[in-house]
């Protein structure tokens, strides 16, 4: 049993993806402290909506091209993935 103020840091359950699927599309990212019941961080909600659950997301492989135009801009840019997202994107 946790004690009051732990947080759980293992896997994410399909049942605690359903609960902030639910809470994030009836109330937004904002306050999504303890709100939801689940015993995770701010943070780390944020992070699992932003990064796996978010129905914008493409979660499809890239294609050839996109990798060689991601390889090259890489090597003009460094690791400044916010500059090749930008390039990416007005292409």
């Amino acid at each position: 049993m946790m004690s009051k103020g732990e947080t759980y840091k293992g896997r994410w359950k399909p049942e605690e993806d359903e609960i902030l699927i639910a809470y994030v599309n009836k109330h937004g990212l904002n306050d999504i402290q303890n709100i939801t019941g689940l015993n995770r961080s701010k943070e780390s909600c944020k992070i699992r909506w932003t990064n796996y659950l978010n129905p914008r997301l493409n979660m499809v492989p890239f294609t050839p091209q996109e990798e060689l135009q991601i390889i090259n801009l890489h090597s003009r840019f460094g690791a400044k993935w916010n500059l090749i997202a930008s390039e990416v994107s007005s292409n």
